[in-house]
């Protein structure tokens, strides 16, 4: 059950990176986002690995990762922790 709400958290946040990556000018708060985003990114990573929830394999990135980068490697761990689920 508590890899629903993982997932579901991995979904949001999903989400308001996409919304960086195609509005990202819009109100000229880019930087601070890209942090909020990163920093959140960061915690639910460890969080996960830690629970051994997700693999390695799935969350390589550079130490000041981008909206682009995020929102795929954000992808590849749902699919990773959806996939974990079922089995």
């Amino acid at each position: 059950m508590k890899k629903i709400r993982y997932y579901t958290y991995l979904e949001t946040l999903k989400k308001l990176t996409g919304e960086q990556i195609l509005f990202g000018n819009s109100d000229g708060d880019d930087e601070r986002k890209i942090r909020i985003v990163s920093e959140r990114f960061k915690r639910i990573t460890d969080i996960l690995l830690k629970k051994e929830y997700i693999d390695n394999s799935v969350t390589g990135f550079d130490d000041n990762p981008d909206p682009e980068e995020i929102y795929t490697r954000l992808s590849l761990m749902m699919v990773y922790l959806k996939n974990s689920y079922r089995k």
